[in-house]
């Protein structure tokens, strides 16, 4: 397998993996020149892909052109709305700028092509979400966001699991400002019978 992928390599110059080694190896030895050629390369055939309008994104970042990263990682996601690299770069730079509506944004971007994610990155997504939710202090987002990743987590055919279980009913606690009785006795279930043997 090593040997026939060296020689599409080897043969691919100018494809697309290629490039993208070659951006890497022009940042990684602070080549301007050659990244900007990288670049430019990458817009001229490619510029319909995500992972190649991330790529420019990352030379644009690297070599101190930040905003125009982030026009070329919104881009990324405009090609790919479930681009994880771009996605994990933009909600990144907003985290950073405390564009906390921004970083919401992007999550409901991508939940919007659930059928596009697998059921373990999907799972991973709501719960973050969740997260997000419960730091904004917007309770009743944050229960909703834990109640659809604890649903996937089911489909998975996996235990739902003492945190995501708590998640929920301290979200919904925060939410209705009283606790949900049933899914605090859940959790104290799934403690007694999983984790205190």
């Amino acid at each position: 397998y090593n040997e026939l992928l060296i020689a599409i390599l080897k043969r691919d110059v100018n494809g697309l993996d290629s490039l993208i080694r070659k951006a890497e190896e022009a940042r990684e030895k602070d080549d301007e020149l050659t990244a900007n050629q990288v670049r430019q390369a990458l817009l001229d055939d490619f510029s319909d892909r995500a992972d190649a309008l991330f790529y420019v994104g990352q030379i644009d970042r690297f070599f101190g052109r930040r905003e125009e990263a982030v026009d070329w990682w919104r881009k990324a996601l405009e090609a790919e709305a479930t681009h994880q690299p771009a996605f994990e770069a933009l909600v990144n730079h907003y985290n950073l700028r405390k564009q906390f509506d921004e970083v919401v944004r992007l999550y409901d971007l991508k939940l919007s092509h659930a059928a596009e994610i697998d059921l373990e990155s999907l799972h991973k997504l709501h719960r973050e979400k969740g997260e997000l939710m419960m730091v904004f202090g917007r309770y009743s987002d944050a229960s909703e966001s834990y109640a659809a990743s604890l649903e996937v987590r089911g489909k998975m055919n996996v235990k739902l699991g003492l945190s995501g279980l708590f998640n929920l009913a301290e979200a919904k606690r925060r939410s209705d400002k009283v606790p949900d009785v049933s899914l605090f006795k859940k959790v104290t279930q799934d403690w007694e019978g999983n984790v205190a043997l």
